[in-house]
């Protein structure tokens, strides 16, 4: 069995971690926006910090930072990097469809951008919740995406028919204060 070496240089609280799709690499997210791989088998650190949150697929990583920018990288090239979208509010969550054709991308706004990853020019917002998103989820088939948000709503999207308004809102708990 692989060990990952014990050699973690993130400053601050860790706040994520996780593996690449392939196992390679381990990854670390720390309070201070830091996203470190760190490979298996080496000690050496493949960083570029600023990252946040993360969805991981075959050999790439998708990040959102604070800045609101989403990055994509490319596991085995650890100087790659493309800048998919930058939002004008912190990024909170990522979503990446089963096929890999759609991210969706939750801030700490009220609505979700969907990135078609084919087609840069072919993105979409759904617009429902009234506070920050708190998480995404594609479903299998592609179909549905659900979002949670820190209003107390669970909304679930249809994808297919990109119909901006919600397809079914579920309140999960009451709001406390007045909106």
């Amino acid at each position: 069995m692989a060990k990952i070496a014990n050699r973690w240089v993130l400053s601050g609280e860790i706040t994520g971690v996780g593996f690449t799709p392939d196992g390679g690499y381990a990854v670390g997210a720390s309070e201070n926006f830091a996203m470190h791989m760190y490979p298996q088998k080496e000690t050496k650190i493949d960083s570029n910090p600023i990252e946040v949150t993360t969805e991981e697929r075959k050999d790439k990583v998708y990040t959102g930072s604070t800045e609101g920018f989403v990055r994509k990288y490319d596991v085995g090239d650890p100087d790659s990097l493309a800048l998919i979208i930058r939002c004008d509010l912190p990024v909170r969550c990522l979503a990446l469809s089963r096929d890999e054709r759609h991210l969706a991308v939750g801030t700490e706004g009220p609505d979700i951008k969907i990135i078609d990853l084919e087609d840069a020019e072919k993105c979409w917002s759904f617009k429902g919740h009234k506070k920050a998103i708190n998480t995404l989820s594609f479903d299998p088939l592609g179909q549905f995406l659900l979002s949670s948000s820190c209003d107390g709503t669970v909304i679930v999207w249809d994808i297919k028919s990109k119909d901006v308004r919600p397809n079914e809102v579920i309140k999960i708990i009451e709001p406390t204060s007045a909106e």
